[in-house]
């Protein structure tokens, strides 16, 4: 608003000189003009007639002294003062018309040139200063849309702030223990980029966890990755006791819960275990565990190609007995690695089987 009324007074103050200024050279021109030209030439009619005057009047006084035929001397000087003011009139003339001349030739026509010079140069002034103007308002809202811009970019980067800060209100879903970076499927704890990023500065790519959070009343388990062998004894094992690293008095009762199936691309398999009931361990914890009834370090195992399963999905093997002859046994299967499969049950050593 400011700027708008301050251009609208100076684009008034403009047209104001402006119009003055073409009324002056107007009325100079219809007024001033003739004034000058008349005046210069009734002077040089007033010293003509006056010339006249005195010429006649001198006329006159020497007719008159001459039919006297007798001259006296103050006639004399009469005629003399006469003849004199006759010659100042015809000088006085002859100045008159020079100066009639200069005023009508040479500073009239000048002062008409300088005034249309001025009414000119005045003009384009203000022109200039109406484009001075234009080109002034057009920057001064070029620099407010600008700020405009700014201050909503200001107020749209609060406004995404405030809501940045809305979500880093974290707000743990229980109570429980926090890990910095993940807890994977394995229970293996991973730091990731989370020490780099939690920093004054610190940015974060969209998805990346911060932290893990575990309830504290989460169920814990042990999980670990064996190799083959390992994993066959382990299918024996009933339970036993799981101690904290650098600890001798933090133990637990723990109990084979499960052991995969399948070899991982690794060629491990997954075991976990079920821990009694502490307050002593938490997720990421490394314990040593110790279990009773594991198989010994020779398992049996047999080819696959050995091995069939019905429809019920009951394994079993063709066995040799004392005369030769090949009887079917049904037998219980442990861990698959290769082309051998564990026989937890059903067979003992030196037991020949038939192959397919």
């Amino acid at each position: 608003d400011r700027l708008v009324r301050d251009h609208k007074l100076a684009e008034e103050a403009s047209k104001r000189s402006m119009d003055r200024l073409l009324a002056n050279h107007k009325r100079f021109l219809e007024v001033t003009v003739p004034m000058t030209r008349r005046d210069a030439e009734q002077d040089v009619d007033q010293m003509e007639r006056r010339l006249e005057g005195q010429e006649e009047e001198l006329r006159q006084l020497t007719k008159m002294y001459e039919e006297d035929e007798l001259t006296e001397e103050t006639e004399e000087i009469i005629l003399e003062r006469a003849k004199n003011t006759v010659a100042d009139y015809k000088f006085a003339l002859e100045k008159t018309r020079l100066s009639s001349k200069k005023t009508l030739e040479i500073e009239l026509p000048r002062q008409i040139e300088d005034y249309q010079l001025q009414v000119d140069a005045t003009k384009r002034q203000l022109e200039d200063q109406a484009e001075d103007r234009k080109v002034a308002k057009q920057r001064k809202e070029l620099e407010v849309a600008a700020a405009q811009r700014g201050y909503e970019q200001a107020e749209q980067k609060l406004k995404d702030m405030k809501s940045d800060l809305e979500l880093a209100a974290f707000k743990a879903p229980s109570d429980g223990y926090v890990f910095y970076g993940i807890i994977d499927a394995g229970a293996k704890w991973n730091l990731s980029e989370a020490p780099k990023r939690l920093v004054r500065g610190g940015s974060l790519a969209p998805g990346q966890p911060l932290f893990t959070v575990v309830p504290k009343d989460a169920k814990i388990i042990l999980s670990a990755k064996v190799d083959a062998p390992t994993a066959a004894r382990l299918a024996y094992a009933k339970s036993g006791i799981a101690t904290l690293n650098g600890s001798k008095t933090h133990t637990t009762e723990a109990t084979v819960a499960s052991i995969s199936e399948r070899p991982s691309l690794g060629g491990t398999y997954g075991v976990t275990l079920e821990v009694g009931a502490n307050e002593f361990l938490t997720p990421g914890d490394k314990v040593k565990v110790k279990l009773t009834g594991v198989a010994p370090s020779e398992t049996l195992v047999v080819p696959k190609s050995a091995l069939s399963v019905d429809d019920q999905g009951v394994a079993s093997v063709e066995v040799q007995d004392a005369d030769g002859k090949f009887a079917k046994r049904t037998v219980k299967t442990g861990l698959e690695s290769g082309d051998s499969v564990q026989i937890i049950d059903g067979l003992k050593a030196g037991d020949q089987l038939k192959s397919k």
